[in-house]
């Protein structure tokens, strides 16, 4: 359950889910800030700590702020980032770390939204993602259908057609043939007259756990 849960919230960042503290922007202050201004105090330079909220919204002796929320253009962390100066730009050109351009709208984008601060995903709550819901479109029959569709959608392309349910059983019985050829097992009893044509909903599901259990 929660690596689906991971799944899904992974593609609602992809069909445009505002910035996440956790998932979109402390991978990046952790990544390229954190060697020089994290948690160990002895490879911490300046005294500047990134892995704790209240240094990074502190104002600074001359009144500066790191992060100023809502404003990233006032901002100092944003300034460094986008800085030509090899003496200013931050990470420095000798930690051989940078930041793409990605990277850096992501952190503007964080900042503009008010900067709001989170803790590891480890300890925050499991929260199951919206489902997305598309105009002039039936609700999907499994929702992570629902999150592809959404997706394609933004990529301008849709989803074929559902398979028959004589193809979706041909389906099983491939991957059924190559796992009997990983682990033999006895052969499955013959099937009655006309069973290749059943077309009930579930019938390709019924020979999977058939072939689960032989």
């Amino acid at each position: 359950m929660l690596g689906l849960l991971a799944i899904l919230h992974a593609m609602e960042t992809e069909v445009g889910a505002a910035i996440d503290f956790t998932r979109d922007v402390y991978p990046i202050l952790s990544d390229r800030c954190f060697a020089c201004h994290g948690p160990d105090a002895e490879a911490r330079k300046a005294d500047l700590r990134l892995d704790q909220e209240g240094f990074i919204t502190a104002s600074s002796s001359e009144g500066e702020r790191l992060v100023q929320p809502g404003d990233a253009a006032s901002s100092t962390l944003i300034a460094r980032i986008h800085s030509e100066d090899p003496d200013s730009v931050m990470p420095p050109p000798e930690s051989f770390l940078t930041l793409n351009p990605d990277e850096k709208a992501t952190l503007s984008q964080w900042i503009n939204e008010g900067a709001s601060w989170g803790k590891h995903w480890a300890f925050e709550r499991v929260v199951a993602p919206k489902i997305p819901q598309m105009d002039g479109v039936p609700p999907a029959s499994h929702p992570i259908d629902s999150f592809i569709e959404k997706t394609l959608s933004l990529k301008g392309l849709s989803t074929r057609e559902e398979a028959s349910k004589a193809r979706l059983r041909r389906r099983v019985h491939v991957v059924g043939a190559i796992v009997l050829h990983l682990h033999p097992r006895p052969p499955a009893p013959p099937r009655a007259p006309g069973e290749e044509h059943d077309e009930r909903h579930d019938a390709h599901v019924e020979e999977a756990e058939q072939l689960g259990d032989a």
